[in-house]
């Protein structure tokens, strides 16, 4: 296993890595061309970018996004993206299913391994932004009971199995290409992993629901994108969760961030000041013979001297420490 970043690729951001001896890196995609897709060219274009830097593009984030924001104000973070009939079930699903195939396929031709996704109809939801954390540090928070109740989506209200099949549809179809295309499929579970938000059924909130996921299409490329803030946060074991999906080979990914609290009351923390022992996850890794990157995720964010940097520096030199650790 290594330790990677996801971050846009930036002439700085790059350069921050480079220096700071972190060499792989998880790009957003490129956006997306006339097509609807991402394109051959632009991806290689950003893999040739950040390979100039001396670095490695080692996946992709972010092929599917959540359609049911965009006429939500209630919620803290938007973004836009192409796939709405996919999560709708809507007459053009298969027409934007196919072009996630090819994309699936430009990313595989450019021997990029995996691609990070979510099927949300709303996304990550925080209560707070500016949260306190140690010392006055900014985490975000989310706290169910002062959440207003939100509008629904123009998805409607969704019963919960509902989603499931729409989320099969999904599986049964892009799976066997990304299996061709020897690209994994690394699926985040929802964050916050409560029932129900907005219409939104929240169907990837337990441990339970990550094993259905993977049992659901078997294949070498369905997996996950572990976030283990998203599993501390369902009140799960995280190093028995570790055991079980890295032992059968179903972490592609690792969101590596710690949390105090749980599903309805949460914060974020500094990876040694959560609920998590993040150096017997490590060890874990190491014993399920996981071989992925390891990367940070909602960092808590420093409010003296350069922020951003000194925010990323902490946690990505921390956990360089206990790779070193663990490995010996």
């Amino acid at each position: 296993m290594y330790i990677a970043h996801q971050i846009a690729a930036t002439e700085a951001n790059l350069t921050f890595l480079k220096q700071i001896g972190v060499d792989a890196v998880i790009p957003f995609g490129p956006p997306l061309n006339a097509q609807g897709i991402w394109g051959y060219e632009e991806l290689a274009q950003l893999k040739e970018q950040v390979e100039r830097a001396g670095l490695e593009v080692v996946g992709f984030n972010n092929i599917i996004g959540t359609p049911g924001i965009r006429q939500n104000p209630a919620r803290a973070m938007s973004y836009a993206h192409a796939q709405d009939q996919i999560l709708l079930a809507g007459p053009g699903r298969d027409a934007q299913i196919d072009k996630i195939g090819q994309s699936i396929r430009h990313v595989g031709k450019l021997g990029v391994k995996f691609i990070n996704y979510g099927f949300t109809l709303t996304g990550v939801w925080r209560t707070e932004r500016q949260a306190l954390g140690r010392g006055g540090a900014q985490v975000t928070a989310y706290r169910h009971a002062d959440l207003p109740q939100p509008p629904l989506t123009e998805a409607g209200d969704v019963p919960e199995e509902e989603m499931w099949d729409r989320f099969q549809y999904f599986l049964e179809r892009v799976i066997p290409i990304a299996e061709e295309a020897g690209v994994g499929m690394a699926c985040h579970p929802h964050d916050p992993p409560v029932p129900n938000i907005a219409g939104d059924p929240r169907i990837l909130r337990s441990i339970a629901a990550y094993k259905r996921l993977v049992e659901m299409v078997p294949s070498p490329a369905n997996g996950l994108n572990f976030c283990q803030g998203t599993i501390a946060e369902m009140g799960e074991d995280v190093i028995e969760a570790i055991r079980y999906f890295g032992s059968r080979n179903k972490i592609f990914n690792v969101h590596f961030r710690n949390i105090q609290g749980t599903a309805h009351d949460f914060q974020e923390a500094f990876l040694d000041d959560g609920d998590v022992d993040m150096l017997s996850a490590f060890k874990t890794y190491l014993e399920v013979g996981y071989k992925g990157p390891i990367v940070p995720d909602h960092f808590a964010r420093l409010t003296v001297g350069e922020g951003y940097w000194g925010s990323w520096g902490h946690t990505l030199g921390y956990m360089q420490g206990m790779l070193r650790a663990v490995q010996g």
